[in-house]
């Protein structure tokens, strides 16, 4: 007699970096705008080749470290726990010398901690450059602590079953054009109002994009404030001091790194 598959529980949450800062937002507020502005080109049937709404908001931007299913109020009171109960000074301190290969590169173990700081740079994308739907800049991190102690989060989440694991190795990346936003169902599969409605998955020919933006920083050396563990959905609200509206993923849990 074979067993029924139980259906997979949706997710709900994410163990993230937020890369938006007092500091970093004119940087990224500046470079999105440019690089909207570039892209965002006719094609030949008068219909934009990229759509506006695939621009990702800049209140947007994170580094995603895992996904979580938390749809249990039990369960998420479990990961704030579990997030407020880590020492990051300590993982910050263990990151240099957390060696995930072999041919990593032995640092030594600052007598102070050095606040975790990264730029973001070029463009690139996981699926077939000719056939893309998703961009994403890419983290860089001068003292390469960063990779190891967004792993050692990600471990020590997933050692408690709160963060999903697919197998697949952590690739930290900060999303700045997804087309899923700009579909006929978008990311929370509402249909958007209008009588002009795409359907099916947009994608595009990115080669051009990706090698002209190749080198380009859309944020320089701006440290890190927060882990935070965030609802998925983002979505639009008021900015308390300015009184525009914007669109960002509502933070639930958020703890300083020193």
């Amino acid at each position: 007699m074979s067993r029924t598959k139980q259906p997979r529980a949706p997710l709900t949450h994410f163990l993230c970096l937020p890369l938006v800062t007092l500091e970093s937002r004119p940087q990224l507020q500046a470079s999105l705008q440019q690089f909207s502005a570039d892209i965002l080109t006719s094609g030949p049937d008068g219909q934009d080749v990229i759509p506006e709404k695939a621009i990702r908001p800049v209140d947007t931007l994170h580094l995603t470290i895992g996904v979580m299913s938390l749809g249990e109020p039990e369960k998420l009171e479990r990961a704030l726990r579990h997030l407020e109960s880590i020492d990051l000074r300590n993982l910050l301190q263990a990151a240099p010398t957390a060696k995930p290969d072999l041919d990593a590169v032995p640092f030594q173990v600052p007598a102070e901690i050095v606040p975790l700081a990264l730029s973001l740079e070029s463009v690139a994308t996981m699926h077939p450059p000719a056939s893309a739907s998703v961009l994403y800049s890419t983290p860089v991190d001068t003292t390469n602590r960063l990779g190891f102690f967004c792993q050692l989060l990600r471990d020590s989440f997933q050692k408690e079953g709160l963060v999903e694991d697919d197998g697949r190795p952590l690739l930290l990346h900060a999303t700045i054009l997804n087309t899923t936003y700009a579909s006929e169902r978008g990311a929370n599969n509402r249909k958007p109002k209008g009588k002009a409605r795409r359907t099916g998955k947009i994608t595009f020919d990115a080669r051009e994009i990706i090698s002209r933006y190749e080198g380009f920083v859309f944020l320089k050396d701006s440290r890190i404030e927060n882990v935070a563990i965030c609802r998925m959905g983002a979505k639009r609200t008021v900015d308390e001091e300015t009184g525009s509206a914007i669109e960002k993923y509502e933070v639930v849990r958020e703890v300083s790194l020193p």
